[in-house]
């Protein structure tokens, strides 16, 4: 369980990866429209949070810099 708990992005990826690759394949467009919805969340989720992290970093870094 706490393999999951560590490795849940990673995961979440390659299902989506996985995904991809069957829509590919098939000849409808529903489950493309379908997979792109689930693409874009999970994107909101993980580039928003490490986005986040990066902006908060850099902020700090520059706080530190004119301390100087």
């Amino acid at each position: 369980m706490e393999f999951f708990s560590e490795h849940w992005i990673e995961l979440v990826l390659a299902l989506i990866t996985f995904a991809g690759t069957y829509t590919a394949l098939t000849a409808t467009k529903k489950d493309d429209e379908i997979l792109d919805i689930i693409s874009r969340i999970f994107n909101a989720i993980i580039l928003g949070k490490s986005t986040c992290k990066k902006d908060c970093k850099e902020n700090c870094e520059k706080e530190c810099k004119s301390k100087s």
